[in-house]
């Protein structure tokens, strides 16, 4: 189509528009709106984007009768065009031939938004008005109007509208209507100031809180350019209820306070909105201020009155509050007013512990108070409170009809807080009676009434945290976890310290159980920033971090906190908790074996406990004090509390605190040695832990019942529940007490020298140790494996416990921690580590303790390594005792000062004739040596000296001077010396037939055997005693580890040596390359082999013709990569020279004397069970110990089982 044509055609259907418009205004004047509506049907069909035709259609329908099409054509003018106002009018018309009044309204105010001056927009909104829902009041208003010339005001007309759709409660409606009105211009600021104060309303009213607060802040600016101060009160008045409403306080309080400020410019009575701040001061938890606030009003305002006595009850002052109350109660006129005194008084006797008193207030006002039974709603509070009353005092069925009662009011009623008050009653009360499932499901009720009520924040935060203590108590802990996070985003916007720090703090209690150690010192340190801001609840950020440090066994620090909360909780008066943290300090005492202290931390918890009226507390108190006594070996208190404890769990149907304390009372009677009564009690236990499946407790009544049997000398009886218990380990919690029992297992094994099983219960007691995280348990545990392993010539095992144990004493300052350093020392040198040895024991005593005896101990290791200048400045810095004299002189004598070590001697109370005898030798004076041999010999005593004699032996050994010995003394020395003398002088003969009338002396027999030519035997193995270390040696002497290494030498040369053997400093070795045998001299030996011995050995050496050899062809001794045996030592040279370390030890005054006494062997470790093996139980190298099986007969108990609970008191 070419665009002429085009051209022509819109030309066109302009035209005919045109005509058809035209025609249809003729039709519509001649009284004929048919047609007209028919012509404009034609003209929409060719211009369909003409809003004018659908309005002018809308008339037509309208005046034809047909209002619901005209209000649809007057809807698509509004469509195609939103910003012409004659539309709204047609729409207006439309909607009010209807009666949608309303609708037409919204319409015409909307049209005078787009032209305010339209007066048929103005007319129609004034009598659409008229005849709508506000008709009365707006006529009135309206007359009110005209007579100030107001009534032809579009913004005032629309905006009076808008308020009284907001007065009958049409909030939509009246906010887009005041809306209209705010864009029609007005130069009335009052009028605007109303307006914006009536859109705050109705945006307050539907709950849109953010955007009545922009339209109040708008209509406060209003205000203030008015300069109309009473105008400003009622808005920050409003602006701070607001404030509330959305959970901020600061700009509650803030707007409080200049409403206070204009009151008081105004010398106006301010006492309203000071008891509405301190209100806020209250919900703040910020007492003091509250209290001030109060205080600052008029004395017989009531109000003030009531709300300084709910700030002295929430600072802990109970007894103060409950006075105050009771003077209000008498005083005041009004009547709700006293009936909050009551119910608050009565608040206050409940935390006084007067349930009793307080539930006799309630029903005498309830049954004689005509003036209370009128307000149902503040009755059922009474029955609220009734129901708390009668379930602090264990009345729990009355408890639960009080509550439903309340409940039944706050429903019919639809009262939040009645509501609120019945629920968490009734699920304390499910919680107390063990029905959790209800208790759960009413917290959760509760917590989500409260959040659909946009409760305060305080009573939200309150009611998650009930709910999420229950959700962790019954092991939900993902769903606590949330309900946590919930609680702590609520605290973070009340911003109140007391409350973001209880968040935080159940929130790391939750994380702990979780094992998540990152996020629970997270939330414990997020604590700590609050601690200053609210000094007064730091007890809970000492309490938390306390509990860490158990946790981490830094049991110091976690003392220290947990004394430092106790204070704060005493200090706020907090009884429940008071009593948690005694309970806590008693058992960390307990773990650290203070018991006088633990016993009266136990004391104070059931004190405070009893106060409480906390009976589950109180049980739980019982057996603990029970224990403790128990511990301190005070067996009449001990039984005492546990009878307690056993009347208290019968009472409480507690069967788990019932089984306790049967086993503490039979371990009060093992101890007291009435072993048949104590089984009675045991297997009664027994059979109580079998009935209900508990698996722990049966697990202990075996363990114990064994114990009894060992001491009843039935091994066999023993032996079955030792085995028993073994199978139930899994499901057993007391560390302590699978300890004791393997220990007996352990004894067992190692008496019948099974080394493999005794290792492996060994090992699994030390895993059970560590799994206890108590230090003191596993040090002890430790030490005591070292000795059992020690005793089975397992010594780089017992070197290993016994370092792990030095180590945890010395990080957690055990008392025994010292005992241990020697007796490591002892291994060390068991095991010839000397530079292992001289390391730990010289930094314990640079560090810790210099004390003699572990500097006398330093000594032996420094004459092992003979760094005698060191050893000699040691023992000069010491007090010059006996002892470290005769040490001295020692020292002095190996550094060749044969003078001044006469000169020490000489100082020496002791009888030193050996030493005198060896110092003469080494001088050249051999004559005045054997003058005072001489004169020992002929002493009459000499030979009840039998110390005397064996220096003697060891000074002619070490510098083999046999033969400054005058053969007629010979019958008056010992047979060792003659066999000796014999010997070194080569007289094998004579020494051959000494040694038959003597036994022992395995290694001088082999000697003379090889010298005579007779048959050699191999030596038995030399066995060690693991005793108390030799004191310090005048000369070098044949220790237990030389003897043993002498038998192995010598049977190295009898049946061959494979690879290399060291005795001092002579090496026997095997040649691979000829498989011929040779020896060495290796003069730097830490080990110094008597002068005697060296000879012997060389002499045994040159008869049998064994070569010289080279030390570079001695094969080097390889440590075989995949032998796993080599065990790791603790590190405790590096945790000595630690800072921490040893300020903590200087702090203990631990670098002063001690006492020497000590033994290797712990009291108790070993129990003989006469004949009776633990093979008994079938326990193989491939067999689990839990999986350990009894055969034979399942030994039944054969006494009296008809014990009863009351027969053994």
């Amino acid at each position: 189509m070419s665009s002429s044509s085009s051209s022509l055609q819109s030309t066109s259907s302009v035209g005919l528009l045109k005509s058809l418009i035209e025609q249809a205004s003729d039709a519509y004047g001649q009284g004929d709106p048919t047609s007209a509506l028919a012509f404009y049907d034609q003209a929409v069909l060719i211009d369909p984007t003409n809003h004018v035709l659908y309005a002018n259609r809308s008339a037509i329908l309208l005046k034809l009768d047909r209002p619901k099409e005209a209000v649809q054509q007057a809807n698509y003018s509004i469509q195609l065009n939103p910003r012409w106002p004659k539309a709204y009018f047609r729409k207006g018309e439309a909607l009010k031939a209807t009666e949608e009044f309303e609708k037409a309204i919204l319409a015409f105010c909307q049209g005078l938004q787009l032209e305010p001056e339209n007066e048929q927009l103005l007319i129609g909104l004034i009598n659409c008005a008229a005849v709508s829902q506000i008709k009365e009041r707006f006529e009135k208003i309206l007359r009110q109007m005209s007579a100030l010339g107001l009534d032809r005001s579009p913004f005032v007309i629309v905006s009076v509208v808008g308020q009284e759709f907001l007065a009958i409660g049409n909030c939509q409606d009246a906010i887009t209507i005041l809306n209209c009105a705010l864009t029609i211009d007005s130069t009335s600021l009052k009028l605007k100031e109303s307006t914006n104060g009536a859109l705050a309303t109705a945006h307050y009213q539907t709950g849109n809180y953010r955007k009545a607060s922009d339209y109040m802040y708008i209509q406060l600016e209003i205000a203030e350019q008015l300069n109309n101060p009473r105008s400003q009160i009622s808005i920050h008045a409003n602006i701070a209820q607001l404030a509330l409403k959305q959970h901020e306080l600061a700009r509650a309080i803030l707007h409080r306070r200049k409403q206070i400020d204009l009151l008081n410019s105004l010398n106006e009575s301010s006492d309203a909105a000071l008891v509405a701040l301190g209100e806020l001061y209250l919900i703040a938890n910020e007492v003091t201020r509250a209290r001030e606030m109060f205080t600052s009003t008029e004395k017989t305002n009531v109000y003030a009155q009531l709300g300084h006595a709910r700030a002295l009850m929430a600072e802990g002052s109970y007894a103060e509050a409950n006075d105050a109350l009771a003077t209000l109660e008498k005083t005041t006129g009004n009547m709700r007013v006293k009936a909050n005194a009551i119910l608050f008084r009565c608040r206050c006797l409940l935390a006084l512990r007067e349930p009793q008193k307080a539930a006799g207030i309630l029903k005498a006002h309830v049954l004689r108070d005509s003036s209370l039974s009128n307000d149902e709603e503040m009755i059922g509070h009474f029955f609220a409170v009734l129901g708390e009353c009668q379930l602090a005092t264990g009345d729990w069925i009355t408890a639960r009809k009080w509550a439903n009662k309340a409940l039944k009011i706050g429903l019919s009623n639809d009262s939040i807080p009645l509501k609120t008050d019945a629920f968490r009653i009734l699920s304390q009360l499910f919680e107390v009676t063990k029905d959790t499932r209800n208790a759960l499901c009413l917290a959760q009720k509760l917590a989500e009434l409260l959040e659909s009520a946009n409760a305060q924040l305080p009573v939200q935060t309150a009611a998650l945290s009930r709910l999420g203590n229950l959700l962790y108590s019954t092991g939900d802990w993902e769903k606590a976890l949330e309900v946590f996070r919930k609680r702590l985003d609520l605290a973070s916007r009340l911003a109140c310290a007391k409350t973001l720090m209880e968040a935080h703090s159940d929130l790391a209690r939750l994380y702990k159980s979780l094992g998540d150690e990152k996020n629970r010192v997270k939330h414990i340190d997020e604590q700590e920033q609050y601690i200053q801001g609210e000094s007064s609840y730091e007890w809970i950020y000492f309490e938390d971090l306390a509990d860490l440090k158990v946790d981490r066994a830094e049991i110091d620090e976690a003392k220290e906190l947990y004394e430092k909360a106790l204070m704060g909780v005493q200090e706020q008066n907090n009884a429940q908790k008071e009593a948690t943290i005694c309970a806590k300090l008693g058992d960390l005492h307990q773990k650290m074996e203070s018991f006088e202290e633990a016993a009266f931390y136990f004391h104070q918890n059931l004190t405070l406990n009893k106060q409480t009226k906390n009976l589950e507390n109180v049980l739980r108190g019982y057996a603990s004090l029970g224990k403790i006594h128990y511990l301190q070996k005070h067996l009449e208190e001990a039984l005492e509390f546990h009878r307690y404890q056993l009347t208290l769990a019968r009472i409480l149907n507690d069967t788990s605190q019932k089984l306790d304390a049967l086993i503490g009372i039979g371990q009060v009677f093992t101890a007291k040695k009435d072993f048949s009564r104590a089984v009675r009690i045991f297997s009664k236990a027994r059979r109580i832990a079998e009935f209900n499946g508990l698996k722990n407790e049966l697990a202990m009544c075996h363990g114990r019942i064994g114990e009894c049997y060992v001491e009843m000398g039935d091994r066999s009886r023993a032996l079955s529940h030792y085995c028993k218990q073994l199978l139930l380990f899994p499901y057993m919690s007391d560390c302590d007490s699978k300890c004791a029992s393997l220990s007996y297992l352990i004894t067992e094994k190692s008496h019948n020298g099974d080394i493999v099983w005794s290792l492996k219960l060994c090992e699994m007691r030390v895993d059970i140790a560590k799994s206890s995280k108590s230090t003191h348990l596993l040090s002890r545990v430790l030490a005591e494996s070292s000795n059992t392993v020690a005793s089975l010539g397992c010594f780089e095992k017992a070197a290993s416990y016994l370092s792990e144990a030095v180590a945890l004493g010395l990080q957690n300052e055990h008392e025994e921690t010292g005992c241990l350093i020697l007796k490591l020392a002892d291994l060390y040198e068991r095991l010839g580590q000397y530079s292992d040895g001289l390391n730990v024991l010289q930094d314990f005593v640079e560090n810790v303790d210099n004390s003699p005896e572990y500097s006398l101990r330093l000594v032996t290791f420094l004459f092992h390594r003979k760094d005698y200048d060191k050893a000699e400045e040691l023992l000069r810095s010491l007090d010059q005792t006996e002892e470290v004299s005769y040490a001295l002189a020692a020292c002095l004598y190996r550094k060749t000062d044969l003078y001044g070590a006469l000169k020490v001697l000489r100082n020496c109370t002791r009888i030193t004739d050996a030493e005198h005898i060896a110092v003469d030798i080494q001088s050249g004076f051999v004559l005045n040596a054997i003058g005072r041999l001489e004169r020992v010999v002929y002493w009459d005593d000499y030979r009840t000296q039998s110390v005397t004699l064996q220096r003697l032996l060891e000074v002619f050994d070490d510098l083999d001077a046999y033969d400054v010995i005058n053969p007629n003394l010979l019958d008056h020395l010992s047979i060792t010396i003659r066999i000796h003398y014999e010997m070194s002088l080569g007289n094998w003969e004579v020494a051959s037939q000494l040694l038959e009338i003597e036994n022992g002396m395995e290694f001088e027999k082999f000697v003379v055997a090889v010298c005579t030519g007779q048959e050699c035997h191999l030596l038995p193995k030399a066995t060690v005693a693991m005793g108390a270390s030799d004191p310090i040696q005048f000369v070098n002497v044949l220790t237990s580890r030389l003897n043993e290494r002498l038998h192995q030498f010598a049977n190295a040369i009898i049946e061959g040596v494979y690879g290399s053997i060291q005795a001092g400093s002579l090496i026997l070795y095997s040649n691979s390359s000829n498989n011929s045998t040779y020896y060495v001299n290796k003069t730097d030996s830490d080990e110094v082999l008597p002068q005697f011995y060296r000879k012997m050995l060389q002499k045994v050496l040159e008869t049998m013709a064994i070569p010289e050899g080279n030390v570079a062809d001695v094969p080097v001794q390889k440590e075989d990569l995949n032998n796993n045996t080599k065990e790791k030592l603790a590190d405790i040279s590096e945790i000595l020279k630690t800072f921490e370390i040893r300020e903590k030890w200087r702090r203990k005054g631990r670098r002063k004397q001690r006492s020497t006494a000590r033994g290797y062997a712990s009291d108790g470790e070993v129990v003989n069970l006469n004949n009776t093996t633990v093979s008994d139980c079938e326990l193989t190298d491939t067999e689990s110990v839990s999986g350990a099986k009894v055969i034979g007969v399942d030994f039944e108990d054969d006494y009296d089982s008809s014990f009863q609970d009351a027969s053994f008191y």
